[in-house]
């Protein structure tokens, strides 16, 4: 019209990417149009209104619409609205214009109409409470009327409130002051626009709620990525920022189906299992309440089912529960069940347990796993897990106290940042007392019913109890196959649908096979089973086989396409020597077979130096990524073995009467650590048998047989610790008899404070506002076994030469450093000017630069402008001078022996570095201004 024009086409509007109800959209267009019609249009000239689309079903929408409404016999408005009166009418305003309908008229259905496309009445909740205490709502209603702490938008990476219909409904309903806490986040961030996936916390303006925690999800961004994986950890890290923020309530509006357009049903089921995980990862936080706010009926219904599905309120305990539409089962099912009975396929390839993509993998874990932590394939799992996994591995073992019964079964979830694809990891814990058979039969039970538990629908597993009981594989396939067949037969609802058996070794392939057909022939047998066929993946060319790649171009282009490969070849290959003088005790160990075929599966080539008699060095050539991983797993299998050594000649004996006897290697172990942990009781094996050994009272130590505790009860066996002067692991005096970890609050009149603080005021001149003495007993007494191990290495000129060093970061780094221990991993996050390694500066002021305050999710700290450091304690041994992107210390000049760190200037250093995350305890975390 101003424009001068006589006609105009246009199509349905917001039927397309914002999936908007066709009915409804058309049914407001048509009604737009009469109004217009009876109002300015009656004097315009323009003079036709061509409605076209493609979508039949939009074009249904509009015939019924016309039809409807301009055969309407209710009149319109006597004095139509002009265009300088019109503005939104809200929710509130809908309700006044409903109790005055004489007044109102037509006008008023057709904005309520229009409301409704955000309000959608008539869906009474669903809701589910969590294990954990938590209230997970399914409501249909309007994103901006929701009464919750905080809601969340969905934003692009500009933080533009301009694009997308949720960014400019919010922003219209909370006023332009949105749109500038945005633009000032965005100006004052160092690091350029926010990376997808990340998120922001703002005020909420003139809506009800409190705050509006902002997610970015760029549509172009997010469909070069895998975009479930980005939407599950965007929304993880949203929960975690809201709880860190200490609100109690959240609503959620449906995410990613606009831009980039994913499926309603994928979106619901990530959404809904990353806020269980949430939910059992925080089982005490402060959000209470989660409700996901949605207004089509389709994705209503959807997001309902599926929060049934997922929390087990769909169905009886006895029914198995479907696979949802969207997330197929990755694999072709073999029966092995009898007919009636859930359906599990059982199948075997040949493969690292790393490599299976299955919605959980399974490893078997030793009884104490901090003593023998990481070895074999459970070290080759949590290598490849990453930091975040071992993270959750060292908290669940803290909460334990780190000692498992037999055939205990514990699951980890996945969150997606290291090599592995699977979504849970579940431990098990083998029981040594009986037969091997039998062991993995029961454990595996637990096995599969945890990962029903957990909603995984396929499972990998390898032969478990190979390596614990030395014993043959078809032994340990057979207790695995009677486990599937008894979970399958007594009809287990929910359990997984598919079991693999991942078998390391070509040699061992074949037995496993052959008890996969006897099993299947006796299920026939008995059964009358469907037919099923093992499904066995096998290579037969040699995994060394050469790679040759030709090159077909102009003449020109070749010889510099050929430099680009062979330079790109050079970058990932890498070579790593391990130097120990335990090197030749790790080979004739178990272990050492595991380190075999992982060395071979990751295709690396390997040279041993030495004698036989005392081979002390290992070569290890290949790919960047594989030699780290193996050179890791081989260096925590030689810090077990000096663990161990530490406490060679460390006796525990058994006195039953007049007869002595000493307990085995693996019982010492065990009663050493409780005894050090200053636990009240271990259990053990002697003799075949399980004992439970009273430990509360180190004068009076008594043996009694495992479930039958009580004095006096079964014949006394007293307990004796028979140790060398000067061996302890004991923690500092000042410590006192708590073993539990916290953070004690030094008072500033103290010696201790006042130590720390002069060592830090010395270069620093902020106000320090609290010291706190770091007490972390599994990490301190790493460090002392590191100390020990450096301080008795005859190659060590300086031994441990422990010095006292400052660390600066970020509160979360901080935090995660003083829980965790510090963690290689992160090298290059402030700087690799000297290495991929752990940094320590002499002085606090070189530290300060690293130390960024306000970042760790609390409001105090960013209100007071807090930052922190720690003063560590660094095992710094032998130094030589560093350079960039060093991935370990250099060799000492003519030897295979590392130097211990590495230094800015070897004769005035201001700066260590290490490579061993256990040559460094922080002792205490200073807080200060900035």
């Amino acid at each position: 019209e101003e424009l001068g024009l006589d006609s105009i086409a246009t199509p349905g509007i917001s039927c397309g990417v914002f999936k908007g109800d066709k009915t409804e959209c058309t049914q407001i267009m048509v009604e737009a149009i009469h109004e217009w019609l009876e109002g300015d249009g009656a004097s315009s000239q323009l003079k036709e209104v061509r409605l076209v689309d493609t979508d039949a079903e939009v074009v249904r929408g509009f015939c019924d619409a016309i039809a409807q409404v301009f055969s309407s016999p209710d009149p319109p408005p006597q004095s139509a609205p002009t265009r300088q009166s019109r503005r939104r009418v809200s929710r509130r305003e809908v309700g006044k214009l409903d109790a005055d309908s004489e007044k109102t008229g037509w006008f008023a259905g057709a904005i309520k109409k229009a409301t409704n496309m955000f309000t959608r009445q008539g869906h009474p909740p669903t809701s589910h409470h969590t294990p954990e205490g938590r209230h997970i709502l399914v409501a249909s209603g309007d994103l901006r009327e929701e009464r919750v702490d905080c809601i969340v938008n969905s934003v692009n990476r500009k933080l533009d409130l301009r694009r997308g219909i949720l960014c400019q409904v919010l922003a219209e309903a909370a006023g332009p002051s949105l749109q500038k806490e945005l633009d000032s986040h965005r100006r004052r961030s160092r690091s350029g626009d926010p990376k997808t996936g990340s998120n922001v916390i703002t005020g909420s303006g003139k809506l009800g709620c409190s705050n509006i925690l902002h997610i970015v999800l760029d549509g172009d961004d997010l469909r070069k990525q895998d975009m479930e994986n980005v939407l599950e950890d965007a929304l993880f890290d949203a929960l975690d920022a809201v709880e860190g923020e200490g609100l109690q309530s959240i609503a959620i509006p449906l995410l990613c189906t606009g831009n980039p357009g994913m499926q309603p049903l994928i979106v619901a089921q990530i959404m809904l299992e990353a806020t269980m995980e949430f939910s059992r990862r925080s089982p005490r936080g402060c959000l209470k309440e989660i409700r996901f706010v949605l207004f089509k009926p389709d994705v209503y219904k959807e997001f309902t089912e599926e929060l049934k599905r997922i929390s087990g309120d769909d169905q009886p305990d006895d029914l198995p529960s479907p696979m949802p539409a969207g997330r197929a089962n990755r694999f072709d099912a073999h029966s092995s069940a009898p007919a009636g009975a859930s359906q599990i396929a059982t199948e075997v390839v040949q493969g690292s347990i790393v490599d299976q993509s299955t919605d959980a993998i399974v490893v078997s874990v030793p009884h104490d796993i901090t003593v023998r932590q990481f070895l074999g394939a459970a070290g080759m799992v949590f290598q490849a897990g990453g930091s975040d996994l071992q993270a959750q591995l060292s908290t669940y073992l803290e909460k334990q106290a780190s000692n498992f019964p037999p055939s205990s079964v514990y699951s980890l979830p996945v969150r997606g940042r290291g090599k592995l694809k699977c979504s849970h990891v579940i431990c098990c814990v083998l029981d040594r007392s009986g037969s091997a058979e039998r062991s993995v039969e029961m454990v595996m039970l637990k096995v599969l019913s945890e990962a029903a538990k957990v909603g995984a629908r396929s499972v990998s597993i390898p032969v478990l109890g190979a390596t614990t009981f030395q014993t043959g594989v078809d032994k340990c396939m057979s207790g695995i196959m009677n486990a599937v067949s008894q979970f399958s037969s007594q009809g287990r609802g929910r359990g997984p649908s598919t079991v693999r058996v991942a078998v390391f070794e070509q040699n061992d392939v074949a037995p496993v096979k052959q008890v996969l057909s006897q099993h299947r022939a006796s299920s026939v047998s008995a059964h009358a089973a469907p037919h099923y066929e093992p499904c066995v993946e096998e290579e037969d060319a040699p995994k060394e086989a050469q790679l040759v790649m030709e090159l077909f171009g102009d003449e020109t282009d070749i010889p510099k396409a050929k430099e680009d490969i062979e330079k790109m070849v050079k970058q990932n290959y890498a070579a790593a020597t391990v130097t120990h003088n335990s090197l030749g005790e790790l080979m004739e160990s178990p272990a050492w077979r595991e380190i075999s075929t992982l060395i071979k599966s990751h295709g690396l080539s390997m040279q041993i130096q030495g004698n036989p008699t005392r081979r002390n060095s290992i070569i290890l050539q290949g790919c960047v990524t594989s030699v780290d991983i193996v050179k890791s797993t081989i260096t925590s299998c030689l810090h077990d073995i000096v663990s161990f050594g530490l406490i060679k000649d460390i006796k525990w004996v058994r006195l039953e009467g007049e007869r002595q006897e000493e307990y085995e290697s693996s019982a010492v172990v065990l009663l050493e650590h409780a005894f050090n942990s200053r636990q009240e009781e271990a259990t053990i094996e002697h003799n075949g048998q399980q004992y439970t050994v009273s430990l509360h009272d180190h004068e009076h130590m008594e043996e009694y047989p495992a479930g039958r505790f009580g004095r006096g009860r079964f014949g006394q066996v007293v307990v004796r610790r028979i140790a060398p002067l000067g061996m302890t692991l004991d923690l500092p005096p000042s410590w006192g008899k708590d073993e539990s970890f916290k953070l004690v609050n030094l008072s500033p009149t103290s010696v201790e404070y006042q130590k720390v603080f002069t060592r830090f005021s010395s270069t620093v001149t902020s106000t320090v506002t609290k010291i706190e003495r770091i007490q972390n007993p599994c990490l301190y007494r790493q460090f002392k076994l590191r100390m020990l191990e450096m301080d008795d290495d005859p190659n060590i000129t300086n031994k441990s030469n422990m010095k006292e060093l400052f660390h600066g970061s970020d509160f979360v780094a901080l935090r995660q450093i003083y829980t965790f221990g510090f963690n290689r991993s992160y090298a290059g996050k402030n700087a690799t000017a000297y290495g991929r390694g752990d940094y320590f500066a002499v002085n606090a002021d070189y530290s300060l630069s690293f130390s960024r305050g306000g970042k760790d999710g609390t409001v105090t700290a960013r209100q007071n402008n807090l930052l922190g450091m720690l003063l560590v304690e660094v095992l710094t041994g032998d130094s030589a001078l560093g350079n960039s992107d060093i991935p370990e210390a250099p060799c000492k000049p003519g030897t295979q022996t590392p130097y211990n760190s590495v230094v800015n200037n070897e004769k005035n250093p201001i700066m260590y570095v290490t490579f061993r995350d256990n040559q460094a305890y922080p002792s205490y975390f200073i807080t200060f201004k900035a």
